[in-house]
């Protein structure tokens, strides 16, 4: 199976879940096209355990059926294939001071530029 489009990690999942997200992050993907976005069954699992309350299974449930097959099984080739590619440097922002509530920058950030990286 060849996948071409968007990975959504779980913090993007959990974003636009909340009653007020983000509204870059909202941008973001409404300039995006469904058909090309992704969801990990790994991402599942992580927000299983993040949100352990009852709600969590419906919204699971909800983003299975929405993503259909568009939810991606990772196995040892998955793996390997996305540890080949590379950011370029000073793209992760996770733990710096200049991060983001999902690793992006907005323009004016500590160096000036303005990135859409999620």
């Amino acid at each position: 199976m060849n996948f071409s489009g968007m990975l959504l990690d779980s913090d993007v999942l959990a974003e636009i879940r909340k009653a007020d997200p983000d509204p870059a992050v909202v941008a973001f993907l409404r300039r995006r096209s469904f058909r090309h976005m992704y969801i990990s069954v790994l991402s599942i699992g992580e927000l299983k355990g993040l949100y352990p309350y009852p709600e969590t299974d419906r919204w699971i449930t909800e983003l299975l059926e929405r993503f259909g097959d568009h939810v991606i099984n990772v196995d040892a080739r998955v793996s390997l294939e996305w540890a080949g590619r590379q950011a370029p440097r000073g793209v992760h922002t996770v733990g710096r001071d200049d991060a983001g509530p999902l690793a992006y920058r907005r323009p004016g950030g500590s160096d000036g530029g303005e990135r859409e990286c999620l």
